[in-house]
């Protein structure tokens, strides 16, 4: 005999139900019983998670670095590595201990962790975003939007735009395909191919000369 409820599976016992909507109708027929359930459940979590706070900890440590972060933290002699903040004040700023980086950008989400000590740096939370700030971009979309001390801040985006529009035989078409290729707004690329560096312009008198 099938389930008189889904009329799908067969029936099991006296209740006429199968398996699974003999279930949902027990839940929906006692919510007492589930809240009290679901509230011993999280008790006992948060209650093992208070009394292995340390142990935990270390286990995180491990699957996110390879190793238990205070021994980076002692070779850097308990020191941001960028602005020398101490580990009193940051604690006292943030709330928080130290974070751990990881130089080349392959942390615990990338598809080729290294977790290797000396690509493991000790940094105060700001300086650890100002790192990641400029690593993104360079992980996600390679050398084409990272700057260097050329004339123009972006060049090998210039030379892709440019290469791409001799064959396209438009420079807007050949940015709006590089934007998309990149997982960015044409705007992007389309200010980003015209930055130039103010300093070399000053320098060189072009600024003057060009009106900028």
């Amino acid at each position: 005999m099938k389930c008189i409820a889904c009329n799908v599976r067969d029936a099991k016992g006296n209740t006429e139900l199968c398996d699974p909507c003999r279930l949902k109708k027990w839940r929906k027929d006692n919510p007492d019983k589930i809240k009290a359930y679901l509230k011993r459940t999280v008790d006992h979590r948060q209650k093992h998670r208070d009394d292995n706070k340390e142990k935990i900890r270390i286990q995180s440590d491990i699957r996110r670095y390879g190793i238990a972060r205070e021994i980076i933290f002692n070779r850097d002699n308990w020191k941001c590595q960028d602005c020398g903040m101490g580990i009193e004040y940051h604690i006292k700023k943030w709330g928080k201990s130290f974070d751990i980086h990881h130089k080349d950008g392959n942390g615990i989400y990338s598809k080729k962790p290294n977790n290797n000590p000396k690509n493991l740096i000790t940094l105060c939370c700001s300086c650890h975003c100002a790192r990641d700030n400029k690593l993104k971009p360079k992980i996600k979309r390679g050398e084409k939007l990272i700057r260097d001390e050329s004339e123009y801040r972006f060049p090998e985006l210039r030379k892709l735009v440019n290469k791409r529009a001799e064959k396209l035989e438009s420079v807007k078409a050949a940015k709006k395909i590089i934007a998309k290729e990149m997982g960015v707004s044409y705007w992007t690329i389309e200010s980003k191919y015209f930055e130039r560096k103010k300093c070399v312009l000053v320098a060189t008198g072009e600024g003057v000369k060009n009106g900028n």
